[in-house]
């Protein structure tokens, strides 16, 4: 073949694969601009998709009340996170669970949390000479069925 025929040829694939790409590029922005891509990956969730929660740990983890006295008060403090897509107020009640007592209220209430932010709440336990067994703790958002619980007291004497 001729020299020069080849390079025709090679200039002329060039030219079409240039267009390829060009075509490409333009019908995706076409596509994204009138949002049927954007439909698409939101109809198939193709894209990750932001997750909203909350969340409910403890701040401190207080000791055995083994080492707290009768009539002693005993810090806890525990953290609401929000994590939702908006601000919240949230309910939480925090309780001792004993078998001479049954449930004994330690502390309950509302707090609104900003969006992307924590609160930290502070609540003391009182130790009652009425406890004598193996106890829990719970703190409990009631509306989220959302709770943390431990044991306490282990075979307190």
């Amino acid at each position: 073949m001729n020299k020069n025929l080849l390079q025709i040829i090679a200039v002329k694939k060039k030219a079409i694969l240039a267009g390829f790409f060009v075509a490409v590029i333009v019908l995706s922005v076409f596509f994204l601009t009138t949002g049927k891509i954007s439909a698409a990956v939101e109809k198939y969730k193709i894209l990750p998709q932001d997750e909203y929660f909350t969340e409910l740990y403890l701040n401190n983890r207080p000791s055995s009340l083994r080492e707290v006295q009768v009539g002693e008060v005993l810090p806890i403090s525990f953290v609401i996170a929000n994590n939702e897509s908006a601000n919240k107020s949230y309910k939480y009640v925090v309780y001792l669970q004993t078998p001479e007592l049954g449930n004994v209220s330690i502390a309950e209430g509302t707090i609104f949390v900003v969006k992307g932010t924590r609160k930290v709440i502070d609540v003391r336990l009182l130790l009652s000479p009425n406890i004598t067994s193996s106890s829990m703790l719970l703190i409990d958002l009631p509306e989220l069925d959302q709770s943390i619980h431990f044991k306490v007291i282990e075979n307190y004497e």
